[in-house]
């Protein structure tokens, strides 16, 4: 890719970001906390629950740097879509196949480089808006990488946006919350251990499910 395309897709990436950052703050009058946590510089997970097809952007939106992200293969039709989507760094993903080795290859080259990534630990949007069971890809990509990783868990975002896509509701109200950063000596056990990427991933989602939704002011 060329410095100019480099360049346009990176105004384009904090456009975005802005716009869905003021859209979220201003509209959707959503709160945050836990910012401090994200790295500014080096390899990192963002390992969060998935409600609503609006977190993606609302997540991304907090990361003060291009983060990218894995989207299943069959939202990447021809045309605009497929533009929008790589341009701000979606990677297609075969969804309910454990054996998509390119796009795990690149997701391990991307963080051996510095790059930070957007992962659901659950896989895929939750139908009741409860966590799910988490699965052991995130423990894999951490365990292999040794990168830091920001529980994250998003509240509300269901009410702003349900699965039938039936139109944004404003009076919705969503938190989001970063956690405390593991490093790999809280979360992997060992070459050795048993389930060692299914034990990795278990141990981001009790700290997850440990998160609470920001208080609303007293009035």
């Amino acid at each position: 890719m060329s410095l100019l395309a480099l360049d346009l897709k990176k105004t384009f990436y904090d456009g975005a970001r802005v716009m869905v950052l003021s859209c979220y703050e201003d509209l959707l009058r959503g709160d945050s906390s836990g910012y401090e946590n994200i790295p500014r510089t080096g390899p990192f997970i963002i390992a969060a629950n998935h409600l609503s097809f609006i977190d993606p952007p609302v997540i991304g939106a907090f990361i003060p740097r291009p983060i990218h992200y894995f989207a299943r293969d069959t939202l990447f039709k021809p045309g605009l879509t497929n533009w929008l989507l790589t341009t701000l760094n979606g990677i297609p993903y075969k969804r309910g196949s454990d054996s998509d080795i390119g796009a795990m290859k690149y997701i391990l080259k991307l963080l051996k480089e510095g790059a930070g990534l957007l992962l659901f630990l659950e896989g895929t949007r939750s139908l009741t808006g409860e966590l799910q069971p988490p699965k052991p890809g995130l423990g894999m990509l951490a365990c292999k990488t040794g990168v830091p990783i920001i529980p994250t868990r998003i509240f509300g975002s269901n009410d702003a946006l349900n699965r039938a896509n039936t139109g944004v509701n404003l009076q919705a109200r969503i938190s989001l919350v970063f956690g405390t950063t593991l490093y790999p000596k809280d979360y992997d056990l060992g070459a050795t251990a048993a389930n060692r990427y299914q034990q990795a991933s278990n141990t981001v989602f009790n700290a997850l499910s440990a998160l609470s939704p920001i208080q609303p002011p007293a009035i």
